[in-house]
């Protein structure tokens, strides 16, 4: 098998495992500011940053008009899709006065949702979130997958033409030179 077909499959099946993974994310991370929404209608606050997302499924106390059962359809909080719990930043420059961020790939952050691989609520770009790509990289990316991806298509062209060019050459019968004899 080529191995240029080899590495494009790879480089497409990794993105497809990468939007497996992006797709219920932020589905949960809607359904929690939903939730984070509906627990500010009924309770006249947001949860703090230490109650977090926990405020929605335990009631914190001193919290007046709590929904009963909580604001989520489980007693469980939801993992990010790397089994790791969301994390939940009351801030008023966010966009709402809060954020919930998932710590992406490698489990951590060291800047409350805000590291390069950190996907969250204030961001927009989902493709790029996952990738922990930095806005000032996002065109020099584009241009490396392009040419990853167009580079060994080109070069499986020139290959499989030249050889085509190769076997012709070989298949043509070559036409016997006729000798000069005088009769």
């Amino acid at each position: 098998m080529n191995p240029a077909f080899v590495f494009l499959v790879i480089a497409m099946s990794s993105r497809t495992i990468d939007k497996c993974r992006i797709s219920p994310l932020n589905a949960n991370m809607r359904y929690l500011t939903n939730a984070v929404n509906q627990f500010r209608m009924d309770t006249g606050r947001l949860p703090t940053t230490e109650e977090g997302v926990n405020a929605l499924v335990v009631r914190p106390s001193g919290v007046q008009n709590w929904q009963i059962g909580g604001y989520l359809e489980t007693t469980k909080v939801p993992k990010d899709s790397w089994g790791t719990p969301f994390g939940y930043l009351r801030d008023p420059n966010l966009p709402g006065g809060f954020g919930i961020y998932s710590c992406g790939l490698d489990g951590i952050t060291i800047s409350d949702g805000n590291d390069t691989d950190d996907i969250n609520t204030w961001r927009t770009n989902d493709y790029y979130k996952v990738v922990g790509m930095p806005e000032a990289t996002r065109d020099n990316h584009t241009s490396r997958v392009i040419v990853a991806i167009v580079l060994p298509m080109v070069g499986i062209v020139l290959w499989k033409g030249f050889g085509v060019a190769r076997r012709r050459r070989e298949q043509v019968p070559h036409e016997p030179q006729q000798s000069e004899q005088s009769t």
